[in-house]
């Protein structure tokens, strides 16, 4: 089976997938360092140089290959924080995996962004919001806009109720 990990920029989708692949011995895709590989390029510069548009088919080409190329192995991709984001994309994901929205607060998002600025200058949203000195208000109607689509995912995980309690292999 595959399982599909959505949710919000820094809510930690990249980091659950390791582990939850290291607990159980399954292969981990990370979808925005699949990309960044297959262009050598940062996601930030094929946001530039793409526009969302153009990026977002870039993701979900790359989904797909991913996703075809790991049909009836059981394996974990994370993906980037508006990948599930667009009906095209949640229909495919839901078709063909489980989807696991991995949920954080407002707040944590906010101070994870705000103590690491590489994270802000990897992500040009961000950047321009925090530029424009409303780096909590965009968050917060960014947030409220792309959980409607993290809710149809099959499960929902509180990141930050679970953390502290991981198993370890």
């Amino acid at each position: 089976m595959i399982y599909y990990i959505i949710g919000y920029p820094v809510c930690g989708k990249s980091t659950f997938a390791q582990k939850l692949g290291n607990f159980y011995n399954i292969n981990t895709y990370d979808l925005d360092s699949v990309i960044s590989s297959k262009y050598n390029k940062s996601i930030n510069e094929l946001f530039i140089e793409y526009n969302e548009e153009g990026f977002r088919k870039i993701e979900f080409e790359t989904l797909k290959e991913i996703t075809e190329s790991n049909f009836n192995k059981d394996v974990i991709i994370s993906t980037g924080g508006g990948c599930a984001c667009r009906y095209e994309n949640i229909k495919y994901i839901k078709s063909n995996g489980l989807v696991i929205y991995l949920s954080v607060s407002i707040h944590t998002i906010y101070k994870r962004l705000i103590s690491n600025e590489e994270e802000i200058n990897k992500r040009p949203r961000f950047l321009t919001a925090k530029k424009e000195g409303n780096l909590f208000d965009f968050i917060l109607e960014d947030y409220e806009d792309r959980e409607y689509w993290y809710k149809m995912a099959d499960i929902t995980i509180n990141y930050e109720s679970i953390n502290n309690k991981w198993p370890q292999p």
